[in-house]
């Protein structure tokens, strides 16, 4: 996915998909914040062989980004957060959850062990809740859950 950042709003690993001057299309990822002077901005980026180069580009100038759609959801999430903060009068709910569904494409022995690494990443201990497995970490509010549904059998009535 493509998306459109000023310089200014650039941050290390960002991976710009055109040459800010020529528009050559290529992929040039950004390794620390731009440098403001006046209308240009230059922006750092990693050149072949692991050097430091930099990139020209107006100051308000609008790049072309390539994001992931774990980037998009992360921009989300901070965008989210900032909006609210901005605007106290938005109602929100106390508790907020993040959901990973590890079923997904799976069979039930694979998101059992998807949610088991997952759990290792989030430093907690995988359990069950219903018929299903689970790994919760908790942010003040909000609560990320990854879950492989139906991993257990049904209970007997």
């Amino acid at each position: 996915m493509i998306t459109f950042k000023t310089p200014m709003d650039l941050k290390a690993g960002d991976v710009l998909a055109a040459h800010p001057v020529d528009g050559t299309q290529g992929r040039w990822r950004v390794v620390g914040p731009a440098v403001h002077c006046g209308d240009v901005a230059e922006i750092p980026y990693a050149a072949s062989g692991g050097d430091c180069a930099w990139l020209v580009a107006g100051a308000h100038q609008k790049l072309s980004v390539i994001t992931t759609p774990r980037q998009d959801v992360i921009a989300g999430l901070r965008a989210l957060a900032d909006f609210l903060e901005e605007n106290p009068f938005v109602p929100v709910e106390r508790e907020q959850e993040v959901v990973y569904f590890a079923s997904r494409g799976r069979g039930t022995a694979d998101a059992v062990r998807e949610v088991d690494r997952v759990a290792g990443l989030l430093g907690v201990t995988p359990g069950r809740r219903a018929q299903s497995h689970v790994a919760s970490r908790r942010f003040h509010g909000v609560q990320y859950d990854a879950v492989a549904f139906h991993a257990y059998p049904k209970e007997a009535a």
